[in-house]
């Protein structure tokens, strides 16, 4: 049985199932997203976008979808969250929600609901149609729509404390599809955590789709942390648009999983909105890790900027291929791209492909891309000092990490949280708790 014969099937068996199911407002998105996977298949190696990164492994062993929610323990998510101590969290438990491990105190004028609580509820409303830009792996997640998280934040709001967002794998051997979906009012604010972690080191697949929606001079901040276990695939498809005036600062951290694809998709839509990306990806042993940008500047007198950066050992490889769009009409655009590669074997591996393609022609675009290995010299500095080779060698490689961290204000349990879950990442990270700022 091929993969796409395989979700079938399994689509039949859960459909009754889901959420809002035997709404026709509901059973038509599905059934439409559905075909169009049926229809697309696999993203293949033939396409340009996809030419690095191979889901073959994916048609060997088909996983069920997971229908129901593990168990997890308070303990389990306190060792391993960014922030242990949220004001807000929302727990999810194999792509459902987990309201036993789930509090906030979100002010008037936020909104934070499960899918399937709000579709059982008022089926009517439907689930948002299908994008036909994402991929196949996009219609796949909306097919399979059991539930996720709703955000919204009305005009004016302003969320003080960041919102810790869990998508927790506890069953190995099952395919999940989480799905996110946020919106901010003219002038809203608030900080988004997201954290995808795994409790078991089996196989799974994890295909998470975000579509997020900032509404003139709103701002968030969104913080991606994949740091799943080593035998999992995560496909993930973010998709990201700006009204005039508003802000987006994104930070990407692959720490985890087997195989993990990105993909970022940014519209700034409005005059004078701006995002700012920053990205770190760390691939050891024989793991791929794959980040697709693509930032679109429709409208005059946007700016963005991104900054990610590889750490590649072992025989990992690595992929990053950063995309910038100015259209005729963006005139006054500002836009930089750099993508910097730290590889510490000789077996390690990086594919880079900084992309700019402008048809205004009163801008100011940058990008680069730099590979390189550990500087000498600095090794000499830090040894003469006392560090044996592995801890020079562990913290140069933190340093150049740590600047993605730059965007987090330092001394915030924010900051502290990020900065732990980086040095748990590196190898040796843990000898240098006490060795860094």
């Amino acid at each position: 049985m091929s993969l796409v014969e395989h979700f079938g099937a399994e689509h039949a068996r859960l459909a009754a199932q889901l959420p809002g199911a035997g709404h026709p407002a509901v059973d038509s998105v599905r059934g439409a997203a559905l075909a169009r996977f049926r229809s697309q298949g696999l993203p293949q190696t033939r396409l340009e976008d996809w030419k690095y990164t191979s889901l073959a492994g994916l048609e060997h062993k088909p996983l069920p979808v997971a229908a129901s929610a593990g168990s997890l323990t308070a303990g389990q998510l306190a060792a391993q969250a960014a922030l242990p101590q949220a004001v807000h969290r929302l727990v999810f438990i194999d792509g459902h929600f987990a309201p036993e491990h789930s509090f906030h105190q979100l002010p008037a004028g936020a909104l934070a609901a499960s899918l399937a609580a709000r579709l059982a509820a008022a089926p009517q409303d439907g689930l948002p149609a299908d994008d036909p830009a994402a991929s196949a792996l996009s219609a796949l997640n909306l097919a399979f729509s059991a539930d996720g998280l709703e955000l919204e934040v009305a005009a004016g709001v302003v969320v003080e404390q960041p919102i810790l967002l869990l998508w927790v794998g506890s069953q190995p051997e099952h395919s999940t599809f989480p799905a996110l979906r946020v919106r901010l009012g003219q002038g809203a604010r608030a900080c988004l955590v997201e954290q995808h972690l795994s409790l078991h080191a089996g196989t799974a697949v994890n295909t998470a789709v975000a579509r997020i929606s900032l509404a003139g001079q709103a701002e968030l901040q969104h913080i991606k942390v994949q740091a799943e276990g080593p035998r999992v695939v995560h496909l993930s498809d973010c998709a990201v648009e700006l009204a005039a005036g508003a802000r987006l600062r994104s930070l990407v951290l692959a720490l985890g999983g087997q195989l993990g694809r990105e993909d970022l998709r940014i519209a700034l839509q409005g005059r004078n909105a701006a995002a700012e990306l920053d990205g770190l990806y760390l691939a050891r042993g024989r793991r791929h890790l794959d980040h697709h940008t693509t930032v679109v500047h429709a409208s005059p007198d946007c700016s963005s900027r991104q900054d990610y950066r590889g750490i590649i050992d072992d025989a990992a490889r690595a992929v990053f291929n950063g995309r910038v769009v100015v259209a005729r009409d963006a005139q006054h655009t500002d836009a930089q791209q750099t993508n910097a590669n730290l590889l510490l074997s000789d077996a390690a591996e990086i594919d880079t492909k900084p992309q700019l393609e402008i048809f205004a022609d009163d801008v100011r675009c940058s990008h680069g891309a730099t590979v390189g290995q550990l500087d000498a010299a600095e090794l000499f500095y830090l040894r003469s000092r006392g560090l044996d080779e592995a801890q020079a060698r562990t913290l140069v490689t933190f340093a150049f990490a740590a600047r993605c961290l730059a965007p987090v204000p330092a001394g915030t349990p924010l900051h502290d949280g990020l900065r732990r879950l980086l040095l748990a990442a590196l190898p040796g990270g843990e000898q240098l708790e006490n060795l860094t700022p």
